[in-house]
Order: C-alpha cells, then structure tokens, then sequence
C-alpha cells in the first residue's frame, strides 16, 4: 500500500507543474509513456520502424516496482504523454491520484480490467493471499501478454491512424513469436517428470503457473513486502522439498538466497538454486545490451525445465 505521505507529495509537485502540451518540449511526435518493462517492450514492438512515435519507461532505473515512486520528471511526461500505459494493479495505487491532479485529461489505459476473466483473483491458502486481491503480474502469461498486445495495438492506432497497417502487422508478427514460445512451454509440460515447484520467494508467476498447470509452493505472495518466512512456512516448504523429490529450489531474480538455503538446510538436502526472473526491476542498461520480454520469457522456459525434470 502507497503511502498517504506519498500522495500527499504527487498532489503538491503536481501544484508546482506548469500545464504543458507534449509539442512544447517533444516537437510533434506521438508521445507514449509506460509504467513498467513488459509494457514498453510490447509497445516498442508494435511500432517497430513506424515514425512519429516516441516511447518511454518510467521504471528503468532497477526499482522494484513495488517500492516505485514518480519523480517530478515522470510527473511531466505522464502529464504531458499522449498516451500512458499501465497495469492497474495494487503498485499502481500512486497513478490514480496523478491522473486525478493533473492540469489536464491523460489518455490513460489500465490494462489490468481489460483483461477480465484473465485477471486472477488471490485466494486464501498457504501463500498467504487475501479475498478480493487481484494479481496485477499479468506480464507472467503469454495468454495475457497477447491480449494486452491486442489492447495496445488498438490504443495506437486510435492515437495514428494512418499506421493501421504497419503496427497490426507488427502486432501479428510479435503475436506469431508467442505462439512460438507458447509451443515450448506445452513442450515441456509434455516431458515434465514433475508438476509441482517450490519458490523461496515471493512468488509473481501465478499466471505462469496456473496457465500450465504447474502446482507451487511459495514462501510470500506476489506483492508481500515481507522478507522473513516464519517457522511454519519453512517447514511446510522444507516439506515439499523432500516429499516431492524437487529437484530444483526456484528463486526470483532479487533473491539473495538465504532462504532458500534455510529450507535445504531444514530439509536435510542439497539441491540447485536456480531464478526465475520476473522482469519487476529491469534496468535501461539490461535493455541497451538486448533484454526483451521474449528472451526474459525463454530463460524461464529453460529454467522450468530443469525444475520440472526435462530430460
């Protein structure tokens, strides 16, 4: 949960913002803006080699979208975007009240209630989810990637109607790679010797998960804050270990390892620990040396492979 101090502060930088239209510093280009990095790296796709377009990321900088806060710079290019992306979700709680006080209307598209019956809701049980949460990593699904692709290639041609034919031709090439993908995770669904993993961790691939019908175990929900499991947790995980002969303990990409280690250690084994990356805190540097949302999405694949006993 955001803060109150926080919006307190979002509604005085944005007092202080002068009211600017996006040609008075940008020139004439569409400006697109987006939240995290699976959004801007679909919207990078779409557009592809089409001009006047200019797009952004806001959470570049390795922050953990979590415990992401706008600078009085992103302040300005929300405002002044012509378009702006987001998911919608719980760590988006800070969007409603920048839209709410900016000096004027921001075409803005959640992408989270788009999805509907694609959106999960969390359920009480050992991950600790409450009643009426919704997981907002919707990225962490191909199904959900493809139709916030949709989503998105429609909010840009509405904004450049004149590229219809280039971004839906974009769309659908990138589209066609999903299904690529897609293939490879049947594939190793076909070959799992396993259908169950272990996260020691907080644990944001729900959708990954229940898309390809993997069991999980997990220390902490999605969007828990908490970084110490209690004794119970490590032992019902250290429980797992043994009793499903995993052959993998899986982490996220932030994981300093400690627990999982604590689990091997309650359980009297000694088993790889591999990560999973949940593209949550991706930097501009990742993204300038090749990082994309497919690569990140194959490096997953061949990871779960290994924890679910392809041969």
């Amino acid at each position: 949960m955001r803060k109150i101090a926080a919006l307190i502060l979002i509604c005085l930088l944005f007092a202080l913002l002068p009211a600017c239209s996006p040609a008075d510093e940008e020139g004439t280009d569409i400006q697109i803006v987006t939240t995290i990095f699976p959004l801007y790296d679909w919207t990078r796709a779409i557009i592809g080699d089409a001009e006047g377009f200019s797009l952004s990321l806001l959470l570049d900088t390795g922050t953990d979208v979590h415990s992401y806060q706008p600078s009085a710079r992103d302040l300005i290019d929300i405002q002044n975007a012509d378009l702006f992306l987001y998911v919608g979700g719980e760590s988006d709680e800070w969007v409603e009240e920048v839209l709410a006080q900016s000096h004027t209307e921001t075409n803005a598209l959640p992408l989270l209630p788009l999805l509907k019956g694609y959106a999960e809701e969390l359920t009480p049980g050992m991950q600790g989810y409450a009643d009426g949460a919704t997981d907002e990593h919707i990225w962490l699904s191909l199904v959900n990637a493809a139709l916030s692709m949709e989503e998105i290639t429609k909010a840009l041609i509405d904004l450049a109607p004149e590229a219809a034919e280039s971004l839906t031709k974009n769309k659908n090439d990138y589209l066609l790679r999903l299904a690529e993908l897609s293939d490879g995770y049947q594939a190793m669904m076909d070959h799992a010797a396993y259908h169950t993993i272990l996260v020691a961790d907080r644990f944001p691939f729900r959708y990954l998960a229940e898309e390809w019908n993997i069991t999980y175990y997990a220390a902490f929900p999605g969007c828990s804050a908490e970084t110490e499991a209690s004794f119970e947790t490590v032992a019902t995980l250290a429980d797992a270990l043994v009793q499903e002969k995993l052959p993998v303990i899986l982490t996220t990409e932030s994981s300093d390892g400690a627990l999982a280690k604590t689990i091997m250690q309650t359980a009297g084994l000694d088993v790889p620990v591999m990560a999973l990356d949940s593209m949550q805190s991706v930097t501009s540097k990742k993204i300038s040396e090749g990082y994309t949302y497919l690569s990140d999405m194959d490096s997953n694949l061949t990871i779960l492979q290994t924890a679910l006993g392809n041969d």
